[in-house]
Formats: structure tokens, C-alpha cells, sequence
């Protein structure tokens, strides 16, 4: 067999779910985790702080170069009530980890996985996915809406639990021969 489905390998596999130390300062809004990566071609510069100025009703901790990182996104990730995430394996495991609502945006790659990914996602129930790769990103006047309709969804299915365990066996196996 050359393909074996692992699942979802995240970082936090294991961690309860811990708001504690998280950045929101607002009660009473919906809490927004935009979790920036740093695979490559990214959303257009000062996407985001549009999106936030058109979402009154909401309160947003953008992780991204720009805005700068945490050591530990975690505490952000599950005190969310919609993570906004690009497609790949590490942000969506992250996200499932935390079984947190998604709004998974894939960006340009060269094999086109985000996109692969992100039908999978959409597909399942588990994310609302508004574009594909290379689209136009959602005007900012759209997010109220897009934050509404993103999914609770049980994640169990992505297999984060485990993942990393079985990934290794995999490997294991492989370089036996």
C-alpha cells in the first residue's frame, strides 16, 4: 500500500482544551482566532484588520507575521469561537484538536493539497470553505455572515488522536521494508 491514513497530525495532540492566558479582552462577542501560516503566499496584506473592522459583533486575535506570533497558540485556539485558517495539515489539525467552528480559506500551493484538502473539509461538514485557492478572498462585508454559518462539527473524524503514533508505525514499516 502507498497510501495509509494516518489522520491529523497536530502538536496538541493530548493538551484538554485550555483558555486560560488566551489574548481576547471583549465578554459578550464572538471570539475570532485568524491562525496565520507561514507555508508561503498568503492573503493580501491588511486582509484581516478589514475583516475585523467589518465585524463589529466579533473580537479578533490575528496570529500572523503582522500581527506576530504566540509561542503557544493554544490557549487562542480553543477560547475561539470560529478559527479562520488556510488548509493546511498543521492548521487543520490544529483546529480539529481544539474541535473548535471553521472558516478554512487554501491558499495557492504547488500541487494544489490546500485545495484538496479544503473539498475534503467542506465535503465532511466540518469547515465552511468560501473560496479555493487563487479566488479573490471574501469581501470583509461578507464575514458577519461567513462567521455565522461556520459549522460545529464533531472532528473525531480527522483522527488527531493517535495520528503522530500511527504516522511512525507507518514509517516503521516503510524503512523495514
Amino acid at each position: 500500500d502507498r497510501v495509509h491514513a494516518v489522520g491529523g497530525v497536530t502538536r496538541f495532540e493530548g493538551r484538554r482544551p485550555d483558555s486560560t492566558g488566551h489574548g481576547f479582552t471583549g465578554a459578550g462577542r464572538m471570539r475570532v482566532t485568524v491562525l496565520g501560516g507561514a507555508g508561503g503566499e498568503e492573503l493580501p496584506d491588511g486582509y484581516f484588520d478589514a475583516v475585523a473592522a467589518a465585524c463589529p459583533g466579533a473580537e479578533f486575535r490575528i496570529l500572523d507575521r503582522a500581527h506576530g506570533w504566540v509561542e503557544d497558540p493554544w490557549p487562542d485556539l480553543c477560547a475561539a469561537d470560529v478559527v479562520v485558517c488556510a488548509a493546511g495539515q498543521n492548521s487543520v489539525a490544529d483546529v480539529a484538536a481544539a474541535g473548535r467552528r471553521a472558516i478554512v480559506l487554501p491558499l495557492p500551493r504547488p500541487y494544489g493539497e490546500q485545495d484538496a484538502t479544503a473539498r475534503v473539509l467542506s465535503d465532511a461538514g466540518l469547515a465552511l470553505v468560501p473560496m479555493m485557492a487563487g479566488a479573490e478572498p471574501p469581501e470583509p462585508d461578507c464575514w458577519p455572515g461567513l462567521l455565522d454559518r461556520a459549522p460545529a462539527a464533531d472532528w473525531s473524524a480527522w483522527g488527531t488522536d493517535g495520528a503522530a503514533d500511527r504516522a511512525a508505525d507507518v514509517i516503521g514499516e516503510v524503512a523495514r521494508g
